[in-house]
């Protein structure tokens, strides 16, 4: 079901606060020192906040700039790419012709578990839904080439062995019943309630400490920024599309106002450091 939902700070992990500020907060190099004190506005403790960098690390998912600063890895270039590409979600697609995409994975297994995991979220990335049939499937209107597109999916953990179909004409099954793998209804409710949390949020943040509002900024931010990126990005004929652009405008000024609260929160925190020397 798509819905939106506002994480909790017990929803935020070492691995995943480490990637959300090096990609949000302007794609600012973070030292080891401002990622360890954002991480205990969540309650993760200083050892969790370095294992989480070591294994980063490892994974090429940060690099190491200079002593004790570190910036996104090659291995994390593509998918940051994807994350932060929100702002042009509306210019991925196009007007619909009735067509379909359909990705084939019944060939593919299900005994690899992470591979599973990572396959059904590039697809549902992409907007695709699962029927019953075996397949996934999604309308045709994304402007991208589908041997592009196949390679965009791939990038994002998809098998290298999925295979795609552009699907005109489709006998004996009835494609029209493939509609109902999306709720218009939840659609245009979680553009609505995305936009309603960032207007509140914004009216609250002048009583904030600068803590606060960078943990609320974040919360709120996240879950809106994943709520447009887990987008179907479907055709005007499953939803309300003039409801999603609005969500994209609200969020667009929200990410400044999240920047901004991030930025007086470390620069408080090296303020503090000052003083105490």
């Amino acid at each position: 079901m798509y819905q939106f939902e506002l994480l909790k700070v017990s929803d935020v992990s070492a691995r995943g606060l480490i990637l959300s500020l090096l990609s949000a907060i302007g794609a600012r190099p973070q030292s080891v020192k401002d990622l360890v004190r954002a991480g205990a506005l969540f309650d993760i403790e200083s050892t969790a906040m370095r294992v989480a960098i070591n294994r980063l690390q490892k994974d090429e998912l940060l690099i190491s700039i200079s002593r004790g600063v570190y910036g996104p890895g090659p291995a994390a270039m593509t998918l940051m790419t994807h994350l932060k590409s929100w702002r042009e979600a509306p210019s991925r697609k196009t007007a619909w012709n009735g067509d379909w995409l359909l990705a084939l994975t019944a060939h593919l297994g299900r005994r690899n578990r992470k591979q599973v995991r990572s396959r059904e979220r590039a697809l549902r990335l992409n907007g695709y839904a699962p029927t019953d049939n075996g397949f996934w499937v999604r309308p045709a209107n994304l402007n991208r080439r589908l041997n592009v597109h196949r390679e965009d999916m791939i990038s994002l953990g998809a098998d290298a062995e999925m295979i795609f179909t552009h699907v005109v004409d489709f006998a004996p099954m009835n494609a029209e019943a493939w509609k109902n793998l999306w709720s218009e209804r939840d659609l245009n409710a979680a553009y609505k309630e995305g936009i309603l949390a960032i207007g509140e949020s914004q009216k609250s943040l002048a009583s904030k400490s600068a803590a606060d509002a960078a943990v609320e900024t974040l919360l709120v931010g996240q879950s809106v920024i994943k709520l447009i990126n887990f987008d179907p990005l479907l055709p005007a004929e499953f939803c309300d599309v003039g409801l999603f652009k609005a969500l994209i405008e609200s969020m667009k000024e929200y990410n400044e106002v999240g920047i901004k609260a991030w930025r007086s929160f470390q620069l408080n925190g090296e303020s503090e450091a000052v003083e105490a020397n």
